[in-house]
Order: structure tokens, then sequence, then C-alpha cells
């Protein structure tokens, strides 16, 4: 890249922090869950108490057609107590996401088809997670839920770029490089920037930020990081996957998962069936 391409490129970098800047994102539901312990009964209820849109939510959960409950819960006390820690965690976690990209002017099918394929990236995460390093599942889940939240933002700054060139990628140009074109910055990078900016954990920035680094031979951050890079290789929406991505996918799961499944499509099935069971638990949600 020349040197005018790189002053071009951060021009553009710079133009799209600043229409960031001015749009209306409120994290603190996002973060209250996500310091809450999800084996801790009790500082969940304490950090959802706090949140009463999002309390009001998870309620409405614990009362949907797919919970078991028999008496209607109207505490978040109570729902807590019923579904569990863990899963009231993540089911949190997913609605405070939600809470936060609806704040944004955007095009709501394609808010719903991402807000579907995180979820789907997060469910991911977390069975990777649980098949290499189990007690870094629920942070898996975390992670693969966040690492996309730029793209919404991205949605929000110029939606019309996002429909004709991204969400319209046939699998030739990666959307990382389709977006450092277009805004001077991917939505890895993005992501970072935004959750730095919202005082969340280091190594959480960290990994949102690489979650689309190509993997090396002997990559042992790569490796660490499996459950968030395994994701990041998912489509976004139904856009194909590069040829680049579909190899690494095929690496991964021979080199580090073929013990636990025999083959990548029953890993990504399995996959799916999980993503299935989250929508049921969290009401059957279309978002889900």
């Amino acid at each position: 890249m020349s040197q005018a391409d790189r002053e071009q490129r951060k021009a553009r970098r710079e133009k799209t922090i600043r229409q960031i800047g001015r749009l209306s994102l409120n994290p603190g539901p996002v973060l209250k869950v996500m310091q809450a312990d999800g084996n801790d009964p009790d500082t969940l209820i304490k950090a959802l108490a706090q949140c009463p849109v999002l309390s009001g939510r998870v309620i409405g959960v614990a009362n949907s057609a797919g919970s078991s409950a028999i008496h209607r819960m109207d505490t978040i006390d109570r729902c807590v107590r019923h579904l569990g820690a863990k899963q009231t965690r993540t089911i949190a976690l997913t609605m405070a996401l939600q809470l936060m990209v609806d704040q944004l002017d955007v095009d709501q099918d394609l808010v719903r088809g991402l807000w579907a394929s995180a979820a789907f990236k997060a469910v991911a995460a977390k069975l990777i997670a649980q098949t290499i390093s189990p007690e870094e599942a629920e942070r898996a889940y975390s992670l693969g839920l966040l690492q996309d939240i730029g793209l919404p933002v991205l949605l929000a700054v110029d939606p019309e770029f996002f429909k004709r060139k991204l969400a319209g990628s046939k699998g030739k140009t990666s959307w990382i490089e389709l977006e450092r074109e277009h805004f001077g910055i991917d939505h890895a990078e993005l992501g970072a920037v935004l959750l730095q900016s919202w005082n969340a954990p280091p190594d959480l920035v960290i990994q949102v930020s690489r979650h689309h680094a190509p993997l090396g031979h002997d990559d042992m951050a790569w490796l660490a990081e499996m459950p968030s890079r395994f994701a990041g290789l998912l489509p976004h929406l139904d856009e194909k996957t590069t040829q680049d991505q579909s190899q690494t996918l095929a690496a991964v799961h021979a080199r580090f998962l073929s013990d636990s499944f025999d083959t990548l499509d029953l890993l990504l099935n399995t996959i799916k069936q999980r993503f299935k069971t989250l929508g049921k638990a969290a009401g059957g949600s279309s978002q889900m």
C-alpha cells in the first residue's frame, strides 16, 4: 500500500470513528451482566436489579411458552433461582446486547440477521471451549456474542454500503477487506475500540480485535483463543465463506477437534442444534 493510500485510509478511519461517536449506545447493562458470575446467583440478581428494562425481558422469558415454570414468576430473584444462574446469564447477556443495538436507527431486518449470526457464533465458541477448556465456556460465549458488535454500528454509519457490498458478499473478498477499504477500519478493530471506550476487560478487547486473525502453523495465540477465532470464521449473515476461511475451518477441525467430532459437518450440525436450543430457552425469539 502506498503512502497516499495509507493516508486516505487513515482519514476514512478517523471519519468513521467521529460518526460513531455521535451514535447513542448504552453498554451499561451488557457490562453489568458480563461482570456477574454465572456460578453465583446473588451477584447476577444484583446486576439485573440495576437494569429494570433488562430484568423485565428476563422475567418475560422465564414466563414464556418455552419455560418449564408452573407458576408465574414476577421477580428477578425467582427467575434466576428457577432458570439457574448460568442459563439466566446467557439469556440476559443476549438480551442486553439486543437492547443496546435496538437503540440504533437501522434496518431491523439486517439487525435481526446480524443478531442471529452473533448468537450462533456465541454458541459455537461455547461448544469449542467446552471441548478444549470447559472452565472457559461462559467467557467464550460472551466473546462469541460480542466479537461482531462493530457490525451493526457500521450499518448505522453507512447503511447503503452495508446492504450493497457487505450483505451481498459472495465469498470472493472477505468482509474485513471490504470494510477496511470503505471505512478505513474493520468491525473487529472497531469492536475493540468500542469495548475499550466502555472500560471492558483488556483481554476481552484484545480477543475481539483479532478474532479474524489468520491461523499460522505455530500460532500459540490462535490456539489459546480458538473458541473466538473459530467463531470468527463462521458467516456474519448468509454470505458465503471465502476459500481461505473454509480451508481454515477444515484445518482447525483436523488439528484440534477431530477427536471430539469425527467430521467438520458433525461439529457444525452440533452447533446448529445448540443454537436451536438457545432460541427455545429465550422464548423462541426470532432474533435468536
